[in-house]
């Protein structure tokens, strides 16, 4: 009989369609939409997925429960029948659950133990049901079609638990549970058919009846199983609502009039105007004009901060692609001294690198990697979120940079409950991040290098923007060169931004090389393909050590530390810091001039960032004993790194330090 059913309902729907020229014309189309809570029953004959371990003997049976949801349109065919057609999104949620008895010894007594095997299954589907229905009175139906599903979603979640003896015994793992798997379900059939049948009652809403509640109930029953080639099938009651609307009857054409072309004439848009200029803004961020950009050569030491986090995208456990890691073939070739030219943010973003050669190199030391949960009213991030992601960050290690097991410790802790009742969006953002310790300091202490390196005069270049266009831009391009050579840009789409801040000193490579100019060009593109440029140049001069030795001219290093990190809304220097301080002072000389510039973040209003900033300067400056210091607090009038990230918002919680040395007392 299961083989004949479809055969039935095919005959049913050619004989809806051969009476369909027969309409009743006191019956219409209607439209709707509609609700169901699924309860899932599925049957099984199975003992494992594809390719998933599991030492269990059989699984035979499982329930759950899933919503179902969509839209319908309905037509009349003759007098008592019509022809129903719905689209529909199920989500299919059931759980396969089979005991296993097996021996124990607890406490050297031996006894029976119980192994419950699980399978939570999740299927989503959107699908078509087309049916016939049957009205045995005007508001009592009975229906009867079939499903056709594309599936869009399916995942498990598999675990053995030790359930009896409830209160102890562990398995080798020593926990009660082991054999965790999950993901995508092995070999699942991409295309699902079922047969419905069902009931429905309709209850008028309004007087003229056009619009209806209809509570239904159903049954559906599977003709495909869930896996390939598997015993194992999803059969569901449903029960829900739809509310009907009957479409009004088509009115009578009244004579057409004569047609009067009302075509508004097409006014030409005028192509867009842009405009640019630049100017610079000086150490205190004071903008003024630029007659030149003096570029000078000059020996530095840098230390830039290594941050201990390493943070995630929302939901998820994959390492982002920012994260530059290195294939195994290549870690020998890699050095810090590669990162000198880059800046602080391109440097996070090689931590785990930075790491992985400083473990190799220091078989002492031992890192716990501490995935973050967060659990309250607002925001969620469950253990094994956390668990997966410290662990896919230890693998990297383990499979590219060959550190041992035993060199790795992970685990899981929540945010402090003060930082939760916080969080906003970009500390959510913050929150989805795994925490690295170490017991030796020198894994994660900042990255040093010393180089030559040019310094710009005024560091900051920023160019005033504006377009006139009646229409709505699609993309702007700001470009600045040197002799052709590109030396930074910007872009984006629709909205121009009013200034741009070109920041010299975060990337070395961008700074001109040589005297002469820098071209600047601003590119805008209008919705109907249209283009505007509008350019300008600066002049640059150049002082390089060699022509300091030939004149004469004093030289000096320069020394810049961009390390000292906050937490959020805070001036504390937490232990780290105190111990990178102690480096910073064993630099410093009587005769240096050291500048102390606290930063924030975007977080918070702009005058209490002030006061921060100017605080977290001050207490650099204490911890350091310096009495004789340019202590400043520009918060975040320039954004030093990206603050739509959650590594450039935490590096931008800063202060930098630049200590200047008199070349001669070196």
């Amino acid at each position: 009989m299961k083989r004949k059913l479809p055969y039935y309902f095919l005959l049913f729907a050619l004989v809806a369609v051969k009476v369909g020229a027969q309409t009743s014309e006191n019956q219409r189309p209607a439209v709707g939409g509609f609700g169901d809570l699924n309860l899932n029953m599925a049957h099984a004959n199975f003992p494992q997925l594809p390719g998933v371990p599991d030492c269990n003997s059989l699984y035979r049976s499982g329930t759950g429960f899933g919503p179902a949801f969509g839209i319908f349109y309905e037509v009349p065919i003759q007098n008592k029948f019509s022809f129903l057609l719905r689209g529909v999104y199920d989500l299919y949620g059931e759980k396969l659950t089979s005991n296993e008895l097996t021996p124990l010894a607890i406490n050297g007594v031996e006894t029976t133990g119980t192994i419950e095997h699980s399978i939570q299954a999740t299927l989503g589907m959107i699908g078509f049901q087309p049916m016939g229905s049957y009205h045995i009175t005007p508001a009592f139906s009975i229906h009867l079609g079939g499903e056709i599903g594309f599936v869009i979603q399916s995942s498990f979640n598999q675990i053995e638990t030790l359930t009896e003896p409830a209160t102890s015994g562990v398995f080798d793992n020593g926990l009660r549970t082991r054999n965790a798997q999950y993901g995508k379900i092995p070999n699942a059939n991409p295309i699902v058919a079922s047969l419905i049948g069902g009931i429905s009652y309709a209850l008028p809403l309004n007087r003229s009846n056009t619009i209806q509640a209809v509570p239904e109930l159903s049954y559906s029953y599977a003709l495909t199983p869930v896996v390939k080639n598997y015993s194992w099938s999803v059969t569901s009651i449903r029960a829900g609502i739809a509310i009907r609307y009957e479409l009004p009857e088509k009115a009578v054409e009244s004579p057409k009039p004569i047609p009067v072309d009302t075509t508004p004439v097409s006014i030409p848009v005028a192509p867009p105007v842009a405009m640019i200029s630049a100017s610079g803004l000086n150490s205190e961020g004071v903008e003024a004009p630029v007659a030149v950009l003096h570029v000078e050569e000059i020996y530095s030491t840098r230390m830039t901060p290594l941050l201990p986090y390493i943070f995630f995208e929302k939901n998820e456990y994959a390492i982002p692609l920012r994260y530059n890691k290195v294939s195994p073939e290549s870690i020998y070739n890699f050095t810090e001294i590669g990162l000198k030219d880059q800046d602080a943010l391109s440097i996070n973003h090689k931590t785990l690198d930075i790491i992985g050669k400083r473990m190799s190199a220091d078989s002492d030391a031992v890192i716990t990697l501490a995935g973050i949960t967060l659990n309250n009213s607002r925001f969620f991030i469950n253990k094994k979120l956390a668990f997966s992601r410290a662990e896919e960050i230890a693998n990297y290690l383990k499979s590219t940079w060959h550190i041992s097991d035993d060199r790795i410790r992970i685990t899981t802790h929540p945010l402090a409950e003060e930082t939760v009742a916080a969080l906003d969006s970009d500390g959510v953002a913050e929150a989805n991040r795994v925490e690295i310790a170490c017991n030796s300091f020198g894994v994660l202490q900042p990255v040093m290098g010393s180089d030559t390196i040019r310094n710009a005069t005024p560091p900051v270049i920023r160019f005033h923007l504006s377009v006139k266009y009646s229409d709505t831009l699609s993309l702007w391009n700001l470009s600045a060169s040197q002799d052709g050579i590109l030396l930074k840009s910007f872009e984006g789409k629709e909205l121009l931004p009013v200034s741009l801040d070109w920041i010299l000193g975060n990337d070395q490579k961008s700074i001109p090389h040589f005297p002469g100019k820098i071209d600047y060009e601003l590119k805008v593109t209008g919705s109907h393909s249209d283009e505007a440029i509008a350019a300008g140049s600066l002049p640059v001069e150049q002082l390089t050590l060699r022509k300091k030795k030939v004149q004469r001219i004093a030289d000096r290093e320069i020394e810049k530390y961009n390390l000292l990190l906050f937490d959020l809304q805070s001036s504390e220097l937490n232990e780290t810091n105190k111990q990178i301080i102690e480096l910073i002072q064993k630099h410093l000389k009587d005769i240096s001039a050291i500048t102390i510039i606290g930063h924030t973040d975007r977080t918070g209003e702009a005058e209490a960032n002030k006061q921060l900033s100017f605080d977290r300067a001050k207490s650099t400056a204490r911890a350091l004993g310096v009495t004789k210091a340019d202590i400043r607090g520009i918060a975040n009038e320039t954004v030093l790194y990206d603050n739509n990230l959650p590594e450039g918002r935490c590096l931008s919680r800063t202060v930098d330090i630049i200590v200047e040395t008199p070349a001669d007392v070196q």
